[in-house]
């Protein structure tokens, strides 16, 4: 965690539940000069569990997020993340939009080393919209992803070789990749998923093992270019 960044939300406690909140890193009383999409941004991170604190009974297991809606953060929309392995993460009907401050390692909504579910969620105009990595178990489901420039959807390495990652059900529209897959060893499912107007579809690389793809579909007549 960067001493000088700001995060709205930290999670520092397990069974915590955020709903019906509107989260706008853009503060009117204050003024950053970082510019991102038109709105200045004064805050690095929406909602964040604690990764720095490492009090087993602190880390922010069982963390739910719904109906909430977070813009125009730098790093991170909700991050589901802690010292060591969370489990129980439901996010689900969430709003994220304008999540876009770092060209390579913004995302709207993401699980670092993390168990729980994306469900039902809603991101706009981000550099990676739904992103599970390093050591997480991941349900990605039914989530619609607009204007991601990076990936709509992102999974890798997660070099543990239980439990299971679905990526089912999702509408990703626009960006540079729909889907985007690599270093892979826990199974993983992408099952159902529409992509449209993206510049790649699916893309599968690096030591990914034997992911199961099947019944997407990608449109890639309106992609730029």
């Amino acid at each position: 965690k960067d001493d000088n960044a700001t995060s709205i939300c930290l999670i520092q406690a397990p069974n915590v539940t955020i709903q019906d909140l509107t989260l706008d890193g853009n503060n009117p009383s204050l003024t950053s000069g970082v510019n991102v999409n038109g709105e200045d941004i004064d805050a690095r991170n929406g909602i964040i569990g604690d990764y720095i604190i490492t009090d087993s009974s602190k880390l922010p297991n069982n963390l739910t997020v719904y109906n909430v809606t977070v813009e125009n953060t730098y790093l991170r929309g909700i991050y589901g993340t802690g010292y060591s392995h969370v489990t129980g993460l439901d996010f689900h009907d969430n709003v994220v939009r304008n999540v876009a401050g770092d060209e390579f390692n913004s995302a709207g909504v993401m699980f670092w080393n993390a168990t729980g579910s994306m469900v039902d969620n809603t991101v706009e105009d981000t550099q990676r919209g739904l992103f599970c990595i390093w050591g997480s178990n991941c349900v990605i489901q039914n989530n619609i992803i607009t204007d991601a420039l990076e990936a709509g959807i992102s999974v890798g390495r997660n070099l543990v070789a239980t439990g299971v990652i679905s990526v089912s059900g999702n509408s990703i529209t626009g960006g540079s990749l729909g889907i985007e897959v690599f270093y892979q060893e826990t199974p993983l499912t992408v099952v159902g998923n529409t992509v449209n107007d993206a510049t790649v579809g699916i893309v599968i690389g690096g030591r990914s093992d034997n992911p199961l793809i099947v019944d997407n579909e990608v449109d890639g007549s309106g992609a730029a270019g």
